[in-house]
């Protein structure tokens, strides 16, 4: 009724944009909150909101350019670590990793009590690039920003994981291999957060749950998934001789579930081998497994 009346009413078109954005239409609600801007261009308050909208849509660009204008205008101090938050998004949904890494920098000097945040900065730094970086830094800086997240969310599951990863990383560029305790230390914290993800897939109902969950905490990917990818990653590399070497000489039946090229299958055996180079004769056989072309469905 407002708007029938006055068609220029900036509040108006933002609350109404607002209402939009709330039941999913999207592309009308930027339509408001740009028409609100237009009216009104020293407030920032309808570029915050048309940032959002934009990410909502995957359209990175346009919501790094909404945000920073937003950020330019002087958004409120209590709206900065949101414009921030995202620009990092963005930023890393566009593929240029070292720009959200500075914007979740930002962002985390304004919301210092967001586990998901903290989890996404810690991403930031090596997560989406792994293996282009040489120096134990990164990987320590990482490190610290998941125990920040778990700090303040202590069942976040993969902030644990990405934690465990890291410092394996940084243990491996510092020293030249993960000696067995820092490898029993890091395997046991996997274990832990493999549990953790279990139980919340257990306490979420219905997939609506699990994938608001997942927006909220980042906790409810398919674990199983993360584990089968973190073997192909260099970031995983250096706990593969530490958990070789933590069999002892007596390992057992060793198997790889899920070979594909084949690897890391090989990594262990030779690792095996090496274990046992005193008396080959006694070293065990490593035995693969992949259904390639997948299982049949009976």
């Amino acid at each position: 009724r407002i708007l029938a009346a006055s068609p220029k009413d900036a509040f108006a078109l933002h609350f109404r944009g607002a209402r939009l954005e709330n039941i999913g239409r999207w592309t009308k609600a930027i339509g408001d909150f740009k028409a609100a801007a237009a009216l009104v261009p020293a407030d920032p308050t309808s570029w915050e909101a048309a940032a959002l909208t934009h990410e909502h849509l995957n359209e990175h660009q346009l919501a790094v350019e909404a945000a920073q204008r937003a950020i330019d205008l002087g958004a409120r101090a209590e709206k900065l670590g949101g414009a921030y938050r995202t620009i990092g998004n963005a930023m890393g949904g566009l593929g240029r990793h070292a720009e959200a890494e500075a914007a979740y920098e930002q962002a985390v000097q304004f919301i210092t009590d967001d586990a998901s945040l903290w989890f996404h900065l810690g991403s930031s730094r090596w997560v989406w690039y792994p293996g282009t970086r040489d120096e134990a830094e990164p990987y320590l800086e990482a490190s610290h920003s998941y125990g920040r997240a778990l700090e303040l969310e202590p069942t976040h599951a993969r902030a644990m994981m990405e934690r465990a990863f890291s410092r394996g990383h940084s243990h491996f560029i510092q020293q030249g291999s993960v000696a067995p305790n820092e490898a029993a230390d890091l395997l046991s914290e996997l274990q832990e957060a493999e549990r953790l993800h279990e139980q919340l897939m257990t306490d979420v109902d219905d997939v609506s749950q699990m994938k608001h969950s997942h927006w909220k905490t980042g906790t409810a990917t398919s674990f199983s998934w993360v584990r089968q990818q973190a073997w192909a990653r260099p970031s995983a590399l250096p706990i593969i001789p530490a958990s070789v070497a933590l069999l002892g000489t007596s390992p057992g039946l060793i198997i790889e579930l899920g070979v594909w090229t084949g690897s890391t299958i090989r990594e262990i055996a030779r690792l095996v081998g090496a274990q046992f180079s005193a008396d080959p004769g006694e070293a065990p056989r490593v035995h693969g497994f992949d259904s390639f072309l997948g299982l049949p469905d009976d």
